[in-house]
């Protein structure tokens, strides 16, 4: 087990790689898939894949590092406790280039130069996001009508909340700003996206660096993210202590989470059974984490 505390701030630590590309996973079986879509992007180029198994069972762990022994670019770091936020903050420690890559599991670069794309986008801004297409192979109508929503969430929310798959950052911007919030179960990303705006951070779009975030939910699974989402957006509420311009601002985004609810998302026009039951979670989340006293992060 690694389990590291603390973060290294000299450029001295930092290894030969040019691009250092983050991904979390609990036994996602796709993750072979996913490492191998990312292989097929690195001709030519210095990059180590960091694959963090947080809190993943002993036999995945195994059957990944059977599946990538041979490959020199890909580090396998493990953690017992499973913890998306403390994943990759561990892979950030652990990162051997100025440039960092956030990545899921379950997402796919649509293009060949895609690490390609992320490399120059970052010499040119500290702060880049790309841009993410959910889609979904089940014909189950709750995977495709959350597909539907989490698009249309994405597309009104992605520079203001910076989702993290496909984002990328210069290290010294996220050692200025770290870590990601590990009390959050998800959410994370949100969260620190607000901080980085904060902090007068400005992301830039690339429109040429996409990828697909494949989806497939229950809906239990839905109504449990979008509750959990409400917390973290609490918890950013709660850190900025509150003010009445704070909440007033926030209170559009805190009523409608995924737009107004007559928008119509993608092609799927059978989204508003589902729409009010993930924004009632989304709210009941944000409530709950708004009531709770203020602690600091540890």
């Amino acid at each position: 087990m690694i389990e590291i505390v603390s973060f290294m701030t000299n450029d001295s630590d930092l290894g030969t790689s040019e691009l250092s590309v983050i991904i979390p996973v609990s036994d996602d079986p796709g993750i072979v898939e996913c490492i191998r879509s990312l292989l097929s992007c690195c001709e030519g180029l210095r990059v180590e894949l960091l694959v963090i198994l947080n809190g993943a069972s002993s036999e995945y762990s195994e059957g990944v590092k059977r599946s990538f022994k041979a490959e020199s670019i890909i580090r396998i770091l493990e953690i017992e406790r499973r913890s998306i936020p403390a994943a990759r903050n561990i892979g950030v420690c652990n990162a051997q280039s100025a440039k960092i890559l956030m990545f899921d599991s379950d997402c796919r670069p649509l293009r060949s130069d895609y690490l390609w794309t992320v490399m120059r986008g970052l010499d040119a801004a500290s702060v880049i996001v790309g841009v993410v297409r959910f889609r979904t192979a089940s014909r189950s109508a709750v995977s495709q009508a959350y597909a539907a929503l989490r698009q249309l969430d994405y597309d009104l929310h992605q520079l203001e909340r910076l989702y993290t798959p496909n984002l990328a950052m210069r290290r010294d911007v996220f050692l200025q700003i770290a870590p990601y919030d590990e009390r959050l179960a998800t959410g994370e990303d949100a969260e620190l996206g607000y901080r980085l705006w904060a902090a007068g951070f400005v992301p830039q779009k690339i429109n040429s660096m996409d990828i697909t975030h494949w989806q497939q939910t229950s809906l239990g699974g839905a109504v449990k993210t979008w509750y959990l989402y409400g917390r973290a957006k609490g918890a950013q509420l709660r850190k900025e202590r509150g003010s009445a311009r704070t909440l007033l601002k926030a209170l559009p985004y805190i009523a409608a989470p995924i737009g107004s609810y007559l928008r119509k998302a993608g092609s799927v026009r059978s989204t508003l059974w589902l729409r009010p039951l993930i924004a009632c979670a989304f709210q009941a989340g944000c409530l709950i984490e708004l009531s709770l006293p203020w602690r600091p992060s540890p």
